[in-house]
């Protein structure tokens, strides 16, 4: 069942363009849903946390790096009120790491090498590459509103 809700978060990802500034606006928002699915107060719900790998993962490469650099400091607050050795953390760990380095204009190429190593695949380290799209957003960015004529 998880994987396939993470293959069903992965496809939806995919159909969002990073170069749109509307699809950069609805990322933003199912991040920040996400993240307040999972984290409702200053502590994360333990059994939530692998909503952050299995569903809010795959759509961290479409975050503008602006929204990623706001989601960082919250995020971080997060991160460091945890115990980061307890291994029930680590899709915490791993999701502010993936906004982090979004947050500097790079997203990983594959998805998480943990996940490819849970399932008995070798694990590579994600190569980071630099990306192409200017940041053009500001804050008068809002969510359209979709009508019927």
């Amino acid at each position: 069942m998880e994987h396939a809700f993470e293959e069903f978060a992965t496809r939806l990802a995919h159909m969002f363009n990073v170069g749109s500034a509307r699809d950069r606006v609805v990322c933003r928002h199912v991040v920040e849903e996400g993240l307040k699915y999972v984290v409702p107060t200053s502590a994360p719900e333990q059994d939530k946390l692998s909503f952050l790998s299995l569903g809010l993962a795959s759509f961290v490469p479409k975050l503008a790096a602006l929204d990623a650099k706001n989601f960082l400091a919250p995020l971080q607050l997060v991160v460091d009120a945890v115990d980061t050795e307890d291994e029930q953390n680590a899709p915490l760990i791993d999701f502010a790491e993936r906004i982090a380095g979004r947050a500097k204009g790079t997203h990983p190429v594959a998805p998480s090498g943990a996940k490819k190593q849970e399932r008995g695949a070798p694990n590579p380290n994600p190569v980071e590459e630099e990306d192409p799209i200017e940041e053009t957003q500001d804050d008068g960015d809002v969510p359209i509103k979709i009508g019927r004529r």
